[in-house]
């Protein structure tokens, strides 16, 4: 099955989601990231769901940008492994 769509809103429990589309070194991955008052989280999956990462980190909603790209290199090595 191919992916059509690069925005897809799933309702869950009264709330939606938007499960997003995005393009790793090693390959496009669908999934989600966002941040709340204390955390940081991404989850990401490959089409055939041979590659997969969560990450939930403690954060300061005020971080600069170098913790956002912290963030962002953390994801991209733990779901491609380099």
């Amino acid at each position: 099955m191919r992916w059509r769509s690069h925005l897809v809103l799933v309702g869950v429990a009264g709330a939606t989601v938007a499960v997003l589309t995005e393009n790793f070194p090693c390959g496009e991955a669908r999934g989600h990231d966002s941040e709340i008052p204390g955390y940081m989280t991404a989850a990401w999956t490959s089409e055939d769901g041979s590659r997969q990462v969560v990450v939930v980190v403690n954060s300061n909603f005020s971080h600069d940008e170098a913790v956002a790209q912290a963030m962002r290199n953390l994801v991209s090595l733990a779901y491609c492994g380099h």
